[in-house]
């Protein structure tokens, strides 16, 4: 059974843009689920991802124990999450045309884009400014016919609006057991019926070759992948990519560049990029 670590951190009083840059950081660090109370933000990250020794090193690397008054560690069994989510998830509208809720909320109406996300923990909710920067640059673009595919895909909100943007081809990988269950559920809300949900890792499908690939995953999974990315793409294939700060763009560039791959586009939300390149014909 898988396990979360859930560390309740007591945060001294600070302004909202101190704990966006808190949970920013965090979530660099692993941590894949937030809940915000009143002097306090509990996080959650899987048991083999944490390492206490580690986390105090990271704590005093980034001044964190400027912010941080306490801690206090627990272990959760695999669990269903929607519980934890309820009382704070809310819907999110992303640009005038596509409304992200979960299946508790009522149906919108007015919106060309009704994405169901059942909230448990996998990541991809579009309350984080790399998902739903990277909603709002798929919107921009024309994915009718095309084969696309979600790489570290977590709720598979990207895969989903592929497909209801008309995506001829969708494919949707996550290596994680809890995102790939979780994708495979939101997709069926979703009505999907032609996204292939995978737990399994690029290699797995190398055989396929795609229009766009659409990665939100952290820098050094991008800069690893970056040598791969072009051999999975079409001559003229688009590949987005989020999960870093903007200051990490000009390393990702030089590294795509070195790829055959031309930077076209960027977009910034509170530090946290969305960027797309387009592989040479």
């Amino acid at each position: 059974m898988a396990v979360y670590i859930e560390l309740d951190l007591a945060i001294a009083r600070r302004p909202e843009p101190d704990n966006e840059i808190m949970l920013a950081l965090l979530f660099q660090y692993g941590f894949d689920g937030f809940r915000e109370e009143e002097g306090r933000i509990l996080a959650y990250i899987p048991e083999e991802s944490y390492n206490e020794e580690d986390f105090k090193a990271f704590i005093d690397r980034h001044r964190l124990d400027e912010k941080i008054q306490s801690i206090e560690a627990r272990c959760l069994p695999d669990q269903n999450w929607n519980e934890l989510w309820e009382s704070s998830y809310q819907p999110v509208r992303v640009g005038s045309n596509c409304i992200v809720r979960a299946p508790f909320h009522p149906a919108p109406t007015g919106v060309a884009y009704d994405i169901v996300i059942s909230p448990k923990m996998s990541f991809g909710t579009a309350h984080h400014e790399t998902t739903r920067g990277m909603l709002q640059m798929m919107l921009t673009m024309d994915l009718q016919g095309k084969a696309v595919l979600d790489l570290g895909c977590g709720t598979g909100i990207l895969a989903i609006l592929a497909e209801k943007m008309g995506a001829e081809t969708v494919y949707a990988l996550d290596i994680d057991p809890w995102a790939y269950r979780n994708a495979l559920e939101n997709t069926d809300l979703n009505g999907c019926r032609i996204t292939k949900v995978l737990q399994a890792e690029l290699s797995f499908i190398s055989h396929r070759i795609f229009d766009v690939i659409l990665a939100n995953i952290n820098l050094n999974s991008l800069l690893g992948l970056m040598d791969r990315f072009p051999g999975r793409l079409r001559p003229n294939g688009i590949l987005m990519l989020s999960g870093f700060f903007s200051d990490d763009l000009q390393r990702l560039n030089h590294d795509a560049g070195r790829n055959g791959l031309e930077f076209v586009v960027k977009q910034v939300m509170n530090n946290w990029t969305v960027a797309v390149y387009r592989k040479a014909v």
